[in-house]
């Protein structure tokens, strides 16, 4: 047996996730039978993304609420397998490509995003910030937690609401690194989002009598 997650629009395919595994897969409904109506799954194709458990989720915390000055504010500590494989959220309606240890955060008005390893992505209502490690960003909240605006600029974090974190307790352990100063952070998040440079072509060689 398998599980569907969505149909193409004739109902004669329904895309699975294969047994035991996180692969998508597709097969001809000529070949199954479901024991539901599988016309109340959601149309998809190729490109339509498939979120597993956690991976969709809304955030409401605490914020400057440490019960004394050695002990972390409320907020969810995220660690994905690498700082180099990508894996997408989504958090508060706010789609987050992290390769990253990350600290998210929501106050009154907003989610923040601190980065304490890795490198983050925020994307959120046609806006982009490119986050790495040893800066934060902010992204407007509305009054149900949800993204309201697009994320502000990246800058330094406060390494002292940074540091009672418990990133020892964590698969891959680090040390916290020192806030990024303004102008690195800047820098890195116009390398970031430099478009590649425009190939030179190969110089014709002239032939040789």
């Amino acid at each position: 047996t398998a599980i569907a997650n969505g149909r193409t629009k004739d109902g004669n395919w329904l895309r699975i996730t294969i047994p035991n595994t996180n692969t998508l897969a597709w097969v001809s409904t000529e070949v199954l039978t479901a024991d539901s109506d599988i016309f109340q799954l959601d149309v998809v194709d190729n490109d339509t993304p498939f979120f597993q458990s956690f991976q969709v989720f809304t955030l409401q915390s605490g914020s400057e609420d440490a019960a004394c000055p050695n002990a972390p504010e409320s907020g969810l500590l995220i660690q994905t397998p690498n700082t180099f494989t990508e894996v997408t959220l989504i958090a508060n309606g706010i789609t987050l490509r992290i390769a990253a240890t990350a600290f998210l955060q929501t106050g009154a008005d907003s989610l923040t995003i601190t980065v304490l390893d890795g490198t983050v992505e925020a994307l959120a209502k046609g806006g982009a910030q490119y986050v790495p490690a040893g800066a934060q960003v902010h992204i407007p909240l509305d009054a149900n937690f949800a993204a309201s605006g697009p994320p502000g600029e990246a800058e330094p974090y406060d390494h002292d609401r940074a540091a009672p974190l418990p990133v020892n307790n964590l698969v891959y352990r680090f040390a916290i690194p020192e806030p990024l100063p303004q102008d690195a952070i800047n820098a890195m998040v116009a390398a970031y989002y430099a478009p590649p440079p425009t190939p030179i072509p190969p110089t014709p060689q002239s032939e040789q009598d």
